[in-house]
Formats: C-alpha cells, structure tokens, sequence
C-alpha cells in the first residue's frame, strides 16, 4: 500500500529527480521492513499476540505515512499561491497628501499657483467670495455674476504662468498680485 502511494506521488513529480531517488529508498525501506516483520512475527507463537503485533506494525506504517505526505504536501503547496479571489470593495479614500517642494527653483516657495491666486483674489474681492460659496453650494448664477467670474477667471489664467515661471518668492508674487489687483 505504502509502495503504491510512493507511485502516484512519482507520477506527479516524475520530472523531479530528488523526488525519485526519496520514492524508491521509501519503497525500498518498506519492502525490507515488511520482510522483516514477517520474519519476526514467525517468533510469535499465541495468535492474540501476532494479531496485536501486526496492528501496532499497521498503526506504524499508517503514522510513518502520513508523516512524509504532510511533509511532502507542506513543501509542494508553501510555494505555490492560491487561487485568485475576486476584488474586493475599493476603501475609504486616504488623508489629503502634502503640497510639496519646489525642488527646480529653491527660492520659489509657491507650490499651488492657482489656489494661492483664488485665495488671495478672495481675500481683496468679496464678490469673488460670494460667487465660489454660490458654485460650491449649487447656485444658479446670475448673468452679472458669469461675467466677474470670467474676468477673474482670465485674470487667473494671465496671473498662473507668471508664478510658474519660479522667478518670484511668494511674498513677491503675492505683493505683484496687489498691484495687478489695484
């Protein structure tokens, strides 16, 4: 039995060699162990004795069994991965990373041109406040409203290159917006 379990192990790694050479020295090891129980078992004169003593030999050979097929399965299946699951649910978004360094321009300090551009436009035109709270909040617009914003909108998209352009501090750029502004 134990010979036969070698062999359909040795069918599913024939192309192994360690495996082989363990394969036959088990088989060979059980073959000579059972000649060698049956030879002393002919010592055994009372039949309730030979009856224990071929169970316990039974006990050992199913123990020595199972002892290399969980050693032979834990080192086949440990490196093999297991089958692949279906995706699971995307997570919570994680915490708003950092800014940054300007790393190009060490002087520059400006990481952000546009919202540095709305904040500071926010903080001198109140106007522009109002209509960013009436976009955030789903206002409708006003035709009046549409047109400050496009201004300022154009106002920005002039502004934007200038900071990107790394010649400036923030503070600088800050002070230039003043006087764009006035």
């Amino acid at each position: 039995m134990y010979s036969i379990i070698y062999l359909i192990f040795f069918y599913y790694q024939y192309y192994n060699k360690i495996y082989l050479i363990i394969i036959m020295i088990l088989t060979i090891s059980t073959i000579v162990f059972f000649f060698i129980a049956i030879i002393v078992s002919q010592f055994i004169a009372d039949i309730n004795l030979k009856t224990a003593y071929w169970l316990m030999l039974l006990l050992l050979y199913i123990s020595c069994a199972n002892i290399y097929m969980s050693a032979y399965f834990y080192t086949k299946l440990r490196s093999q991965s297991g089958l692949i699951g279906a995706r699971g649910d995307p997570g919570d978004s994680g915490p708003r990373g950092s800014n940054g360094v300007c790393v190009i321009t060490p002087n520059c300090g400006i990481v952000n041109c546009r919202d540095l551009i709305e904040k500071e436009i926010e903080k001198r035109i109140t106007v522009y406040k109002k209509i960013k709270d009436d976009i955030k909040n789903g206002n409708m617009l006003k035709s009046d409203q549409k047109k400050i914003l496009r201004k300022i909108n154009t106002f920005i998209d002039i502004l934007i290159p200038v900071c990107e352009s790394g010649k400036m501090t923030k503070t600088e750029f800050i002070s230039h917006i003043d006087e764009t502004i006035q």
